[in-house]
């Protein structure tokens, strides 16, 4: 299980005995955004970001292997695997290695590998990987379909949502995020020190001041009378989402 405290104050969480580490801005930057977001995706086995964006693999291709385990179909491919084993050695900064014949990823502690991940366990793995890099897991259980065409009209929805969805969401970009935090009045974070926060810590720095400039901008509002009937100001002291 993942430790908030420990996230939040920029340490490690155990993982099956070795720590995940969640990297920071500094971390992120040396090896570009795009990379990071690659790693991320490989170390906790999306099956369908690594073969549909990353393998170019066609949608039909990818539905006739939607439902079998991820960790089963992405390392039958070794290459594929070396990549997987290089991202994850990213985030616990050891070297990871996997064996074909256990079909397990060995880590290495101590001049020696001892088992890590494997197809029992890679699925909490990849939860607790999220969680330390600020991602909420989307990952939803398989669908039961009545019959074949339920199954195919379905699927021909969710590829016009996502389509849509596509075109609507302009998602805030990672710099933007560091510089709204940057540039909020009190929080102690600047230019010259940002690079040190942990990516968990830039996400959930991000939320909390969310909450906080929500009810900064409705004080006055309800100071003077003015706020709907039936609207409350937005609490600030509760838990956060990461």
């Amino acid at each position: 299980m993942s430790n908030r405290l420990s996230l939040f104050l920029g340490c490690s969480t155990l993982f099956n005995g070795v720590r995940i580490y969640s990297p920071t801005i500094q971390e992120i930057e040396t090896i570009s955004e795009v990379q990071y977001q690659v790693y991320l995706s490989l170390a906790t086995f999306n099956k369908e970001k690594i073969l549909q964006i990353l393998l170019s693999v066609s949608q039909e291709e990818y539905n006739e292997i939607e439902q079998e385990d991820s960790f089963e179909v992405l390392t039958e491919n070794s290459d594929l695997v070396k990549h997987i084993s290089e991202a994850i050695s990213f985030f616990l900064k050891t070297d990871v290695v996997y064996d074909e014949k256990s079909k397990t990823f060995f880590v290495k502690q101590d001049d020696e590998y001892l088992s890590f991940i494997n197809i029992d366990n890679y699925a909490e793995f990849a939860e607790a990987l999220l969680i330390a890099n600020g991602s909420a897991n989307d990952k939803k259980p398989p669908l039961k379909f009545k019959n074949k065409r339920s199954e195919r009209m379905y699927k021909e929805m969710a590829k016009l949502r996502k389509k849509n969805n596509e075109k609507k969401i302009d998602t805030i970009e990672l710099k933007d995020i560091l510089s709204i935090l940057c540039n909020y009045k009190g929080n102690g974070v600047n230019i010259f020190n940002v690079h040190q926060l942990t990516i968990y810590q830039t996400y959930e720095h991000f939320e909390r001041l969310g909450l906080q400039y929500q009810r900064d901008a409705l004080l006055p509002v309800w100071a003077n009378g003015y706020l709907k009937e039936g609207t409350k100001l937005p609490e600030i002291i509760i838990k956060t989402k990461l």
